[in-house]
C-alpha cells in the first residue's frame, strides 16, 4: 500500500472519529455523572445506549428514575448541522391552561319559567346557550412520587353569562315589568389530584389527570335592577386527558379534554337587605357539571 493510500485513510478514521464524537448523545444521571454515549431506544422506563457509537448492540441500559437529563444529538444529512434534543425527567409539574367549557345539565324547567313569564322562546333559547358555555382557566402542581405516578393540586375556574331583555309577566293580573334579566356565573373548584404519565417517545407523551375536591358556586344577577348575590358549594371532581409536544427539555404544549362533575343542592340568596338559605328540590339543584377543551403550557422542574 503506498504512503499516499495510507496517508488518506489515516485522514478519513481521524474524520469519522471525530465526526462520530461530535455526534454523541449524553446522559446525566441524579448524582451528576455524564455518560457519554449514542442512544439507541427510549422507552417510558428506560434508555438503551452504547458507550462505543461504532457498537451499537453493547445492550446497556438505564432507568430513567435515575436520569436528570439526556441530550440526542442527531446529524442532518448530508449537511453537517446537528439538531441538539435535550430532555430532562422533572419531578415538578407546573401546569397552566386555557379554554372553554360546556355545562350539560338539563335547562328544560327553567326554561319553561321563563316562557311561562312571557319572555319569547328563541330569546330564552339564546340566553340559556350563553350561560352554558363559558371560558375556562385552570393550574396544575403535581410532583412525581413514582416513575409514572404523580400527586398534586388541580385548580380550575369556569366563567359565563347571559343577559335578556324582555317583558316580564308576573300573573297579578294587571302589571307588566320591562327590563333586564342578567347573570355572571362563576364556578371556582380545588381538588386533590392523580397523575399519571405515558411517553410515546422522547418529545411526545400522553397524561390523564383525575381529581376530587370541593366547587364554589357564585351567580350574580340582577332582575329588573334589583341585584341579588346567590352562592353555594359541593362536591366535586374532575377528569381530563391530554396529549403534550416538548418544545424544549422542560418545556410543553399540550391539548387536552376533560369532563367536570358537581351539584349544588344548597344555596344562599343575598339580595342587599336579607340572606337566606334554601335546599333545592331535585329538579331545582344547580346542575354545574360540563365538557371542557383546552390547551395549555406545561413545565418541569
Amino acid at each position: 500500500m503506498s504512503k499516499t493510500r495510507i496517508v488518506t485513510l489515516t485522514l478519513l478514521c481521524v474524520f469519522f472519529t471525530l465526526r462520530g464524537a461530535k455526534a454523541q448523545d449524553k446522559i446525566i444521571t441524579n448524582s451528576n455523572d455524564t455518560i457519554n454515549c449514542k442512544i439507541t431506544r427510549v422507552t417510558a422506563k428506560a434508555i438503551f445506549y452504547a458507550e462505543n457509537t461504532n457498537g451499537l448492540s453493547s445492550g446497556k441500559r438505564i432507568q430513567k428514575s435515575e436520569i436528570k437529563t439526556w441530550t440526542i444529538r442527531e446529524t442532518q444529512a448530508p449537511e453537517s448541522n446537528q439538531i441538539i434534543n435535550e430532555y430532562q425527567n422533572g419531578k415538578w409539574r407546573f401546569s397552566i391552561e386555557g379554554g372553554v367549557g360546556h355545562r350539560i345539565a338539563s335547562t328544560k324547567e327553567s326554561k319553561q319559567n321563563y316562557e311561562d313569564q312571557g319572555l319569547p322562546s328563541n330569546e330564552v333559547d339564546s340566553y340559556f346557550r350563553q350561560i352554558k358555555t363559558g371560558l375556562k382557566a385552570s393550574g396544575q402542581i403535581h410532583y412525581m412520587f413514582w416513575e409514572k405516578f404523580g400527586l398534586g393540586i388541580d385548580y380550575q375556574i369556569h366563567h359565563s353569562s347571559g343577559k335578556i331583555t324582555g317583558t316580564f309577566n308576573p300573573h297579578d293580573s294587571y302589571t307588566l315589568l320591562y327590563g333586564d334579566l342578567n347573570d355572571d356565573v362563576y364556578t371556582n373548584y380545588t381538588g386533590l389530584s392523580l397523575y399519571y404519565q405515558e411517553w410515546l417517545n422522547p418529545r411526545y407523551k400522553i397524561y390523564y389527570q383525575v381529581s376530587m375536591g370541593i366547587t364554589f358556586f357564585r351567580q350574580e344577577n340582577i332582575t329588573l335592577y334589583s341585584p341579588s348575590l346567590i352562592t353555594g358549594k359541593a362536591f366535586g371532581g374532575n377528569t381530563e386527558v391530554g396529549f403534550e409536544y416538548f418544545l424544549k427539555r422542560n418545556v410543553a404544549v399540550a391539548v387536552n379534554a376533560g369532563f367536570f362533575q358537581s351539584t349544588v343542592s344548597r344555596i344562599k340568596v343575598d339580595n342587599g337587605h336579607s340572606t337566606n338559605e334554601y335546599d333545592l328540590e331535585k329538579e331545582q339543584r344547580e346542575g354545574l357539571s360540563r365538557i371542557d377543551l383546552g390547551v395549555g403550557l406545561k413545565f418541569y422542574l
